[in-house]
């Protein structure tokens, strides 16, 4: 069971103690974010369900329906909410193995952004030395690529955006790279920005609330993202380079945002989860 400050709490009193936290983050991501909040069962149901639904804001936002490899506590580590185990703080934990374990849901306008502005994030604890995708809207059959967030195998944070259109610009891509490391065996809060120009300067990543350095890479036949027909994958890119690790769920889960973070409000968000983790 979950156990925060020395105390133990049960599942139906989880819920309060959420509240701020979700709201909190209504208050920074605004209306048109989504949540992928599994590990809530009365909001996105049950982990032994063969999908669950992610959470909106508003009319303006997605309540996508995530479908996993396997179902959640069918996973080679069980998403088991009766186990301390499944829990940092009062938060759900979901592991990931690496070599299979993903979720998928549709494609949508929703999550094409072209030249216009998103935001990306996580919580996430990595062990290092493969390639981590967090988020995807990447495939490489017909030539689909949108974006890509991921840890790399140096532990490099990293987004990287695709232009499509093989007539003018065959893949071309912006992109920004972490100068330094994600540290490893410890829970790290990870985010991505963009501005929606057609520069890599204006892509910005952060770490544990504050804006990192990071090298821009501009290829000077991007002209802009396109709205393709792949499917948006969690924990892998393009049913290949597997997140390995763990991922934090409920109010804390990853979320896609139609807009450009400030620092004050990822700030703001790493303070207040951090807690509720106990990191």
């Amino acid at each position: 069971m979950p156990t925060l400050n020395g105390r133990t709490y049960q599942l139906n009193e989880l819920h309060q103690l959420w509240a701020s936290i979700y709201h909190n983050r209504q208050t920074q991501l605004g209306a048109t974010a989504t949540l992928v909040n599994f590990g809530d069962q009365p909001n996105a149901g049950f982990v032994n369900a063969t999908t669950f639904t992610g959470m909106m804001y508003s009319a303006t936002g997605l309540a996508p329906v995530w479908t996993p490899n396997v179902a959640l506590n069918a996973r080679a580590v069980p998403f088991d909410l009766t186990l301390a185990s499944n829990w940092q703080g009062i938060i759900p934990i979901l592991d990931h193995n690496g070599t299979s374990e993903r979720m998928t849901t549709p494609d949508a306008a929703y999550w094409s952004r072209a030249l216009t502005a998103a935001s990306w994030g996580a919580w996430v604890r990595i062990t290092g030395a493969t390639i981590d995708t967090i988020m995807a809207k990447f495939t490489t059959a017909g030539d689909l690529r949108e974006w890509r967030f991921w840890i790399t195998s140096a532990n490099k944070l990293q987004l990287i955006l695709s232009d499509e259109n093989d007539a003018g610009t065959p893949n071309a891509t912006l992109d920004t790279l972490q100068d330094g490391t994600i540290a490893t065996s410890t829970w790290n809060h990870v985010v991505a920005t963009y501005d929606g120009t057609a520069n890599a300067s204006g892509i910005d990543l952060y770490v544990n609330g504050a804006l990192i350095a990071s090298t821009d890479t501009d290829d000077v036949n991007f002209v802009s993202m396109r709205d393709t027909t792949s499917v948006v994958e969690l924990g892998t890119n393009n049913a290949g380079d597997y997140f390995v690790g763990r991922m934090a769920g409920g109010p804390c889960g990853p979320f896609f945002v139609q807009a450009q973070l400030t620092v004050a409000q990822i700030l703001n968000m790493y303070r207040l989860e951090r807690l509720a983790l106990g990191v």
